[in-house]
């Protein structure tokens, strides 16, 4: 046999042992149950990951404004000591 037929000719058996697998209830439970794992942990990951994407993004956009709200803090002082005399 050459080395294309072997190689099929293991995916061939592989995939009757996974159908007639997929007959058995308790093959059928562990698969149903790995799905719904799998959607849960996907869920709760997103959800982490959301968090931190928010909680960094609001962390750029202080560091971003910051500038801002010193000039706005420093300005009034002048005004102020003018005003004063």
């Amino acid at each position: 046999m050459s080395r294309l037929n072997v190689s099929n000719f293991a995916w061939a058996i592989g995939v009757i042992f996974a159908v007639l697998g997929l007959h058995f209830y308790y093959v059928r439970e562990i698969v149903a149950s790995m799905v719904l794992f799998s959607v849960m942990f996907f869920s709760v990951g997103l959800a982490v990951l959301t968090v931190f994407f928010i909680w960094y993004a609001g962390n750029r956009i202080v560091v971003w404004a910051r500038p801002a709200d010193v000039n706005a803090a420093v300005l009034p002082r002048p005004l102020a000591s003018h005003a004063k005399s």
